[in-house]
């Protein structure tokens, strides 16, 4: 299968981010503008506090495991 490179601006960066957690394999570079990339243990707990809807969290511990996976280029 060919690997996609993704462009993403703002929620398109975060569903850029989302897809490169859940595919790895598909995508080979993302080029990113204006989106969370980034989230230390404490963002995580203060939001998990806050938002409770399954997609919310789902992207919280998405965006998470992407600090903690790769390296943030700015």
């Amino acid at each position: 299968m060919n690997k996609v490179s993704l462009v993403g601006w703002s929620d398109g960066g975060i569903t850029a981010l989302v897809m490169a957690v859940l595919y790895p394999d598909m995508v080979d570079r993302m080029v990113l503008f204006g989106c969370n990339a980034y989230m230390t243990p404490y963002d995580v707990q203060l939001l998990e506090s806050r938002f409770y809807d399954g997609c919310a969290l789902m992207y919280i511990h998405t965006i998470y495991k992407i600090s903690l996976d790769y390296e943030i280029v700015c």
